[in-house]
Formats: structure tokens, sequence, C-alpha cells
């Protein structure tokens, strides 16, 4: 069913009430459609709430309140000791509703050059109370700017718990909230590869680009592993020796050593692993990792696609490339001057990880979703057998 103001109001549909006995939730939104008869007709969006991390802003029949966290700049915010994901406690809130927001007139100062409280106290003082009834109307409360503990809260997946993926080439591109979850765990890729004579050199498997990421591949033969801790930190292991020809299976490990450290944006320090056919071949000690996925790893995992840019400086870095998505290819092997070549074969690439029992709201959501299915199936009545 369409949701959208506009949609249901062309189509003249009331939305309904309820739903097989559930009471819905109000549509929000306001419709556009008398733009469609008249181009120039007023907006009838006189009010839109705003707030995102702590942030907050109010317009509204041409004002806009705006109340900035940490504070009206990182400068005067760092001399109260306040930074982005600092916690916004009652104390902290009212003093940002006492003196924290600022009005401004944007029909006629859109760049909010101009702050106006000063002229307009009661105007202001009504910007704040409408933000207040907005934020509880769409259940924006209670305020949270706690950054860091949003992002790496575990969320429920609609698939069945495991402990083990299989990728094979010429899978498409994995998008993130699909790869595996091994952020701060324990952890292993194994790649199931044949090296032909002369040797073989490229990514086996990567995720990530410049921003952070990582990349599992071999260069100059030698089986390695590379970290790019927020494009500011590069770690890598290497094997000792070059990967013979033939048929092998190459394994990376990771075992913390420790706990994240959220509250200054680094994750588990651990020991990174190298095996050959089960024989270790080299490691190192890193002294964290990416706290949480890092943006640039929203692009997920690609498999044997040769689609962005790639040089040897970009493998040995970790992922630190140019190209729209910044995301390395996976099993495709590369020159120095960024041609892909293939010069192996991969059969396939396994991701494990250890998992602490099975949890009850990934079961709760796989029930829910297939409940929801199967309720759509049944309202959407018989087919038309005439058609």
């Amino acid at each position: 069913m369409f949701n959208d103001p506009a949609v249901l109001n062309l189509l003249g549909i009331d939305p309904p009430a309820a739903i097989r006995g559930a009471t819905q939730s109000p549509i929000e939104g306001v419709s556009f459609a008398a733009t469609f008869d008249d181009p120039s007709a007023p907006t009838e969006h006189v009010t839109q709430y705003f707030e995102m991390f702590g942030h907050r802003a109010i317009d509204h029949d041409g004002w806009r309140a705006v109340c900035p966290w940490p504070g009206a700049d990182f400068t005067t915010a760092a001399t109260k000791g306040r930074e982005f994901i600092s916690p916004i406690t009652p104390e902290v809130l009212d003093e940002l509703e006492t003196d924290g927001w600022e009005p401004y007139q944007i029909t006629d100062d859109p760049t909010e050059s101009r702050n106006v409280a000063a002229d307009h106290p009661d105007k202001l003082h009504e910007l704040v109370r409408l933000w207040w009834v907005e934020a509880g109307k769409y259940k924006v409360l209670p305020i949270d700017s706690d950054v860091s503990a949003r992002l790496v809260i575990d969320r429920p997946m609609t698939s069945r718990p495991r402990t083990r993926f299989t990728y094979y080439p010429g899978l498409a591109p994995i998008p993130q909230p699909a790869t595996p979850k091994t952020v701060n765990r324990p952890r292993s890729i194994e790649a199931e590869v044949t090296i032909p004579s002369g040797g073989a050199d490229g990514v086996l498997l990567a995720q990530g680009g410049a921003a952070g990421g990582f990349a599992f591949y071999i260069k100059d033969g030698r089986l390695r592993y590379g970290l790019n801790y927020i494009a500011r930190d590069f770690f890598g292991a290497s094997s000792s020796g070059v990967v013979p020809e033939g048929r092998h299976i190459l394994r990376f490990a990771f075992e913390p050593t420790g706990s994240p450290d959220f509250s200054v944006g680094k994750g588990s320090p651990g020991r990174f692993q190298l095996y050959v056919d089960g024989d270790f071949v080299g490691a190192a000690e890193v002294p964290h990792v990416n706290p949480t996925p890092s943006p640039s790893t929203a692009a997920g995992l690609f498999e044997g696609r040769g689609a962005f840019g790639v040089s040897q400086e970009g493998a040995e870095r970790s992922c630190h490339v140019a190209g729209p998505a910044g995301v390395l290819p996976v099993v495709r092997f590369v020159r120095a001057d960024g041609a892909f070549c293939v010069s192996g074969i991969l059969i396939d690439v396994r991701v494990v990880w250890p998992v602490k029992g099975r949890r009850w709201w990934v079961r709760w959501c796989l029930r829910a979703f297939v409940r929801a299915r199967r309720n759509a199936l049944r309202s959407s009545g018989p087919a038309d057998e005439s058609k």
C-alpha cells in the first residue's frame, strides 16, 4: 500500500485506521498534490523539525531555530569539556534550553548569518516549544547524543544465525548490512586458490576504501593482510616466504587481545595470523582495529569484479584507493600499473567467526518477517483467473 500523502490524495484514498485489528500509525508528511495543477501554489508544509545525534532545529512559517551540539562551535564546546559524542545530561540540557537556541528569519536571511534572539525573544520561545511538541509527536525523545554506542549496537538480521559465510567467484557485490559482523571479535578468512607456475599476485578479499577497511591479498608472492584504520594508521602482516604454485588454502585469523575503547574511537587490540595449508607463516601485533564498520565499508564486499582502479599501493595500504565507492575488487589480481589480470584461480572464500549463542531477537525478527509476508499474501486475495 502507498504511504505517500500526495499519492493517497490523488487517488482519493483514506488510509485505514487499522489492518487486521492492528491500529496503524498516522501517515506522516504533507501532500504536494496541489502543485501538479498550480506549480506556484504555496506550500502546505510549514513546519519541519530536525534532530540528529543531539543537534536540533525547527523550521516554521519562515523562521528557523537551531540548537547546535556540542555547542555553537567546536572551540566553544571544548572550553566546556564537550565533544561530539558527549552525553547530554539533564544539567546540560537545561543550559541548552536557556541559551543554546539561535533563531533566524530565513525568508530574509537564508544563510543564517544574523542571530535575532535579542530582537525576538518571544518568537524564539514559540519555536523552542514547537520543537518539543514535534519531537514528542514523532518519537524523537529522549535526546541521545551518544554516537559511538548507537553505531556499535548489534542490530537484528532477518537471516538465520550462522558462523560461516562462503563466497564464490562471479558473485554480485555484497552490501555491508549483509556481510559478516566481524568487528572486534575473533574471525578468520580462508581462500582456496590455485597458484599457477610463476606465482600470482593480487587481492583475495577486501572491504572498505580510503576511510577504512581491510585487504587479504598476495604481493610479491607473499600472503599478506592489511588494515586501514580510518586512514590514519595502516597495519599489516606478511608471510615469511612465497606461496608455492599449486592448490592451497590461505587463511587469515584475528585474535583479540583486549577490549575496544569506543570513547577514543579505537577497536580491539589483537594479533594478525597467516596460514598456508594450516601451517603458520606470519603474524603481527596491532594496537587497535576499526571500532565499527567504517563509512567506506558501506559499499560492502566485492567478489570477482574489476570495477574500480586499484594499484599495488592500494593493496599495500589496505583499501586506500580511488574510485566512485573506494572499494578494492575481490579476487582480481593486479599489476603495478593498476591493470587487472587474473593470474590465479580462486575457488571460494570463507569467512568464519564464533558466535556466543543465538539471540532471541534474531529469531523473532525472522518469524515476524515470515508472518508479515504471509499476511500480505493473504490480504491480496485470490488471483483473478480471467487475467
